[in-house]
């Protein structure tokens, strides 16, 4: 993570000035993106954007809302086509958080869908395990995807529909991108040990590089399901659901059938900001929301005009670098409300 941030804050740089170059010693076979033009006018939309993790998932997303489609229903098939494209980042068996802001009512929601602890697991096992089921939690991709949907959805396109462009994409194939690529290199061991991760990027004995050709044949059979049953039944409380005990307990953990039929989305208001007569609105504790608030209120102290990044770049990004180091420093004290422990330290 280190070394990515160094990484991104030397390519930034660059951008603003031409009196020093750096260098970075790539590893081998480490791909990185070509540096991005720079405008000093922000990007304008008058009807929609869709913001995801690649251009191509952005795309589709896009495409979801140019056929009648909201944010909502954009939100579930970029999740699906990141999963497919950038495996690192994002899929069924991990969570999240969304802010959904509902402009018909003008309200904010935020939806809590991390991961939580299987009932069964003791705080007593060893942290160190090597069962590597026992490291997996209960996931809320899927249920917080859905719980959303159903919420706000458009319902101009149907559930599995919105699934239909990533199962495509997960059978047709996808060129390995630099994001994926580097994250392979990165965990290259992981993939000796025979599996589903080594079959899925290690296809033949060989590893995955940058352009390759990936299938993910079994993710689109599983997309497949989800779509075809038009909810998160399946998954949490269906066959499916079987399925996914069975291979994590087989692996050493312990999640249970009960686990997955308990799964709930918490949904409360977010936290909310005004910045420069905008209001900011981001996911409330144990959700970073706070953290990234306080980090903006601190960069607004200064009042930075758009000249002021040619006039002294280094500067500048020193205050953000210490903006958003100081304002991380409260996360010691931020905890799950739902769960918290009270101090009188």
């Amino acid at each position: 993570m280190l070394l990515k941030i160094v990484l991104s804050i030397i390519q930034i740089l660059k951008l603003f000035t031409s009196t020093a170059e750096c260098k970075v010693n790539y590893p081998d076979g480490w791909i990185h993106s070509k540096q991005p033009t720079f405008t000093n006018d922000p990007f304008k939309f008058k009807e929609y954007s869709v913001a995801a993790d690649s251009q191509l998932c952005s795309k589709i997303g896009a495409g979801i809302i140019k056929k009648g489609g909201n944010a909502a229903d954009a939100v579930v098939t970029s999740h699906c086509c990141t999963e497919v494209v950038n495996s690192q980042s994002t899929g069924l068996g991990g969570g999240g958080n969304i802010v959904y802001y509902d402009k018909s009512t003008k309200t904010a929601w935020s939806y809590d869908f991390r991961e939580t602890v299987p009932l069964r697991y003791s705080q007593n096992r060893d942290s160190y395990s090597n069962m590597p089921g026992d490291k997996v939690l209960v996931p809320g991709v899927l249920k917080g995807l859905y719980t959303l949907w159903k919420d706000f959805g458009s319902k101009n396109i149907s559930w599995s529909e919105l699934w239909k462009p990533c199962i495509d994409l997960a059978t047709d194939g996808i060129q390995v991108g630099a994001a994926l690529n580097n994250a392979i290199l990165k965990k290259i061991e992981y993939f000796d040990a025979p599996g589903m991760l080594s079959n899925t990027f290690k296809p033949g004995g060989n590893i995955l590089r940058f352009n390759d050709t990936l299938k993910r044949l079994t993710l689109a059979r599983t997309y497949s399901r989800i779509a075809q049953s038009g909810n998160d039944e399946d998954f949490y409380r269906g066959a499916m659901a079987y399925d996914i005990v069975w291979d994590i307990q087989e692996a050493g953990g312990t999640i249970t059938l009960e686990d997955l039929y308990h799964y709930k989305v918490r949904i409360s208001k977010p936290t909310k900001v005004e910045i420069k007569g905008l209001f900011m609105h981001s996911s409330p504790p144990p959700g970073g929301g706070s953290l990234v608030s306080l980090a903006l209120k601190i960069i607004d102290f200064f009042n930075w005009t758009a000249a002021d990044r040619f006039a002294n770049p280094g500067l500048i990004y020193h205050y953000i670098i210490e903006a958003l180091k100081f304002s991380y420093a409260p996360n010691t004290f931020i905890q799950d409300p739902f769960f918290e422990m009270y101090s009188n330290q």
